[in-house]
């Protein structure tokens, strides 16, 4: 696959948003990490604080942008192998699970 990507020893515009792509979601998730880290280190004492507060809210900013990266993505190089589209934005599984997950968070 990486051959197709890479034409000629160039690096295609596909293959670089792919591994930017691919960036941005571990970093999103090691962030996810740390702040469920610090949620847990303080659900011993009091879950009902404020910092708890910022940081579930932090979580659901961190997931929201997940699936607008995600919604990004997909919307350009995987148009037809969503659920649906709407105003040219493909809707996948990820994208609603995201979603969903982002708005539980906040």
């Amino acid at each position: 696959m990486v051959t197709s990507l890479i034409i000629g020893s160039k690096i295609t515009l596909k293959f670089l948003f792919t591994k930017i792509f691919i960036a941005i979601v571990l970093l999103g998730y090691s962030i996810a990490m740390y702040v469920l880290l610090g949620l847990a280190d303080t659900l011993k004492e009091s879950p009902f604080i404020k910092t708890n507060i910022k940081r579930f809210n932090c979580l659901g900013y961190i997931f929201f942008i997940e699936a607008i990266v995600e919604a990004t993505y997909s919307s350009i190089f995987r148009p037809n192998e969503g659920i649906a589209q709407i105003f040219g934005l493909n809707i996948t599984i990820n994208l609603v699970t995201l979603a969903i997950i982002s708005l539980t968070f906040f």
